[in-house]
C-alpha cells in the first residue's frame, strides 16, 4: 500500500503543486455531472404525451371506402341543402369559380370522431348567399349557418354507416383576398355552379389516427332524415 507521502507525490506529478485541491475539484465536477444525468433521466417526458421528435410515428391513411363515403356524403349534402333554399346546384370545375369571381365568405367547421378529425370548408359567392338566404341576416352570418347546416347533413349520412361525428361552432373568414389554389394533387375543391355568377366551393379534410370501421349497410330506422324538425 502506498504511503501518504507517496500519494502526495503522485498527485503532485499528476496535478501540480496544488494536486490535492485540483483532484477534489475534478472529482466534484464528475459527481455533479453524474447527478445531473440522473436527474435528467428521472424527469424525461414520456413520448406518449405528444413530445415532438425528429421522426414522429407515421399516421394511417384513410381507407378508400372512408374517402369515397366522405366525398359522396359532402357533395350530396351540399346539393340537398341548397335545394331546400330553392337553389339548384350542378357539378362544376375551376371554370365555375373563374366566371363567378371571388368568394365572398368561407365557413370553416372543425369536426371530430373516434379515431379521426378533420375540417369542412364551404366557400360562397355573394350572389349565392343572397339567393339562398330567406332571412334578413348578413352574408357573413348566413355563410356560417350554411356551413353548420351542411356539416349536420354530412354527420347524419355518416351516422347511418356507424360513424358518429361532432363539431365545434363554425368560423367564418372573409374570402375576398383568398384564392382556391391547389398545393397538393388530389385536394381539388369540389366546385358547384348555380348560374354564371353563382359558385360554391367545398373542401373536406380528414386525418385518421386509428383504423375506422364502417357498418356494411346503412341504418335508417333510428336516425332522423336531413332537415327534420326534432323536438326535445
Amino acid at each position: 500500500m502506498a504511503s501518504a507521502a507517496d500519494r502526495r507525490a503522485q498527485l503532485h506529478d499528476q496535478y501540480g503543486p496544488c494536486g490535492e485541491k485540483l483532484k477534489r475539484a475534478h472529482l466534484g465536477r464528475q459527481g455533479r455531472r453524474k447527478r445531473l444525468k440522473s436527474l435528467a433521466r428521472s424527469v424525461e417526458p414520456d413520448c406518449t404525451v405528444g413530445l415532438a421528435t425528429d421522426a414522429p410515428p407515421s399516421r394511417p391513411c384513410p381507407s378508400p371506402e372512408l374517402e369515397a363515403l366522405l366525398t359522396s356524403a359532402s357533395a350530396s349534402a351540399a346539393a340537398e341543402l341548397f335545394s331546400e333554399y330553392h337553389v339548384a346546384l350542378e357539378d362544376g370545375d375551376i371554370g365555375a369559380y373563374q366566371s363567378a369571381g371571388e368568394l365572398a365568405f368561407i365557413g370553416v367547421v372543425r369536426y371530430m370522431a373516434a379515431g379521426l378529425s378533420g375540417t369542412l370548408v364551404l366557400g360562397l359567392t355573394h350572389e349565392i348567399l343572397r339567393r339562398s338566404n330567406p332571412c334578413n341576416t348578413s352574408d357573413r352570418d348566413w355563410a356560417g349557418e350554411l356551413a353548420n347546416q351542411l356539416f349536420g347533413r354530412v354527420k347524419l349520412k355518416l351516422l347511418r354507416r356507424g360513424l358518429e361525428m361532432w363539431s365545434v361552432a363554425p368560423a367564418v373568414v372573409d374570402g375576398h383576398h383568398l384564392v382556391p389554389a391547389v398545393s397538393h394533387p388530389g385536394f381539388d375543391p369540389h366546385f358547384f355552379r348555380a348560374d354564371v355568377t353563382d359558385c360554391v366551393a367545398l373542401w373536406i379534410e380528414i386525418e385518421v389516427n386509428s383504423e375506422i370501421k364502417l357498418d356494411p349497410a346503412p341504418v335508417e330506422e333510428t336516425i332522423p332524415s336531413e332537415g327534420d324538425l326534432i323536438l326535445f
